[in-house]
């Protein structure tokens, strides 16, 4: 026998790292399939789960969850908001007498994707006196995840240890409920622990409809305000969402797992001003953690000659900015790819906040591939085998990655879309406060509609912000060049009811849903 503290053959005898950890959430009854994934997920990383829940959940969890650890809470929310959510405060209060030293708190729907030993050391290294947090990623199904989008609006994981316990007041926030995501995040912020932000996608979440209680958002949402108001201006609740989110990027370190190639020559094919001058495009590229970034300034395609020398290539414009880890953080996932594509964030200040695969393809318009080419970072030996990938990339073996890394306004997004069709003939469908943001946006840059488009036949012949209103039973008979389907909400069934009646090539989506 092999005498106490020592180890005859210490490769033989594996140490999960992640066993230091208790992994906190609060499984929900119902919702089993998706929860089970996710418990066994964590599981499998060597996590100790806890979950803490009310006497009678833990009656109906127990059986199903036989390796989570059942903590039975000593007070919920039932009686401020009807249903036993668990305070936030009850989770804190549960780490101080555990006797663990490193913890993580999870939404019980994210299941964690196998983690890498780098993503392991990150998990150690910064949780040490700091946070570590992130967002998911939405999908379609967690056994499919290469799809999927990063939601960028909200942060589902969160590991620390024993010095994040003591930072918070106590509050009404509870796991589940909204802001409480923003609270665990923004108050260590404030106080001086270093935030680290996790921007890969080892978090998955399987999309499914979200609809809060107006009144909990709103009671919660202004608890949040109250702390937020003396350090943080914002206009109302909506606002708020943005600009924490916003001062939470900005003071929060970027990790990310470096995969495969640490080094690399990249040639940025630039369209703008001249290399030498300053611009907001120029800057970002000064910026970048990668070395060996050198521009091509040309407004065409670049020669084979002109590649020779370089593992990559990117194709930028005045005015995008690119943040500055892109390309390490591309060229890190790229791999043997022929291509790597990001997300598109477009950002608004009321709160909206949506990432997209911007499309490509043969049935793309100009200005669409224009905006996707933003997005992707090429193999050289791509266009030098196949140049006319420089339009149309799908045709190669190419890796999506959902994280916005290019980001614009709504604003900014909508008028690069548009200023391939200046002087065109434009309506809009849709009568709500999307089109208002938009009627406002073109009326500052004199962008003439000819209407807007109903289904509500009360509308038609009064006007929307000055704007005639037309019923959509006339879409086939009113000559326009361009219909902007002007929703986020009901894209999908607005361009399903359009489509049947207008040519593709004339609609335009904003979100690709």
């Amino acid at each position: 026998m092999t005498p106490h503290g020592e180890f005859a053959t210490p490769e033989l005898i594996p140490m999960n790292r992640l066993e230091s950890f208790c992994l906190a959430t609060s499984i929900a009854p119902g919702n089993a399939e998706n929860q089970s994934k996710a418990v066994k997920s964590w599981l499998r990383e060597g996590f100790h789960v806890v979950s803490i829940n009310c006497r009678r959940e833990i009656e109906e969890l127990s059986g199903l969850y036989p390796q989570v650890r059942f903590v039975e809470s000593n007070r919920d929310a039932r009686d401020k908001f009807a249903k036993p959510y668990i305070y936030f405060d009850e989770f804190l209060d549960f780490f101080k007498s555990s006797g663990y030293k490193r913890f993580g708190l999870i939404n019980s729907d994210i299941v964690l994707t196998p983690l890498t030993g780098e993503v392991k050391d990150l998990l150690l290294k910064h949780t040490d006196r700091a946070l570590l947090f992130g967002c998911r990623m939405n999908v379609d199904s967690v056994e499919a995840p290469h799809d999927g989008l990063m939601y960028h609006q909200g942060f589902d994981f969160f590991f620390f240890d024993e010095h994040y316990l003591h930072l918070f007041p106590r509050s009404n926030f509870c796991i589940g409920l909204p802001w409480w995501d923003y609270w665990a995040v923004m108050v260590p912020v404030l106080k001086g622990l270093p935030a680290r932000r996790m921007l890969a996608p080892i978090a998955l979440h399987r999309k499914h409809e979200v609809k809060w209680d107006p009144n909990i958002w709103k009671s919660l949402g202004e608890e949040f305000a109250q702390f937020l108001k003396p350090v943080l201006s914002f206009t109302d609740l909506k606002n708020m969402a943005h600009v924490s989110v916003a001062y939470i990027e900005e003071m929060s370190d970027v990790l990310f797992v470096r995969r495969h190639r640490p080094k690399a020559d990249i040639v940025v094919v630039y369209d703008g001003e001249d290399p030498a001058r300053d611009s907001p495009a120029l800057r970002a590229l000064h910026r970048q953690t990668m070395e060996g970034i050198h521009v091509l300034r040309s407004n065409a395609r670049p020669a084979a000659s002109e590649l020779q020398g370089f593992d990559y290539v990117y194709f930028m414009e005045e005015g995008d900015v690119i943040p500055p880890y892109f390309f390490e953080l591309m060229c890190s996932e790229i791999g043997d790819s022929a291509f790597i594509q990001c997300g598109f964030r477009i950002l608004q200040d009321t709160g909206f906040d949506f990432t997209l695969r911007l499309p490509a393809g043969p049935n793309a318009s100009l200005e669409e591939k224009r905006l996707a080419r933003k997005t992707v970072v090429f193999a050289k030996e791509t266009l030098l085998r196949n140049p006319d990938a420089v339009d149309d990339w799908t045709v190669e073996n190419g890796r999506f990655l959902g994280i916005g890394l290019i980001q614009q306004s709504l604003g900014q997004y909508v008028l690069e879309r548009l200023r391939f069709h200046t002087g065109a003939k434009l309506y809009l469908y849709g009568t709500g406060s999307h089109s208002k943001i938009l009627l406002d946006l073109f009326k500052a840059n004199g962008i003439k509609i000819g209407g807007v488009f109903s289904p509500d036949i009360r509308l038609h012949d009064t006007e929307f912000e000055g704007v005639p209103v037309i019923h959509d039973r006339f879409l086939n008979t009113l000559d326009f060049d361009k219909l902007l389907i002007s929703s986020y909400s009901f894209e999908k069934v607005i361009y399903e009811r359009v489509a049947r009646i207008v040519p593709e090539h004339k609609i335009m989506r904003l979100y690709y849903l």
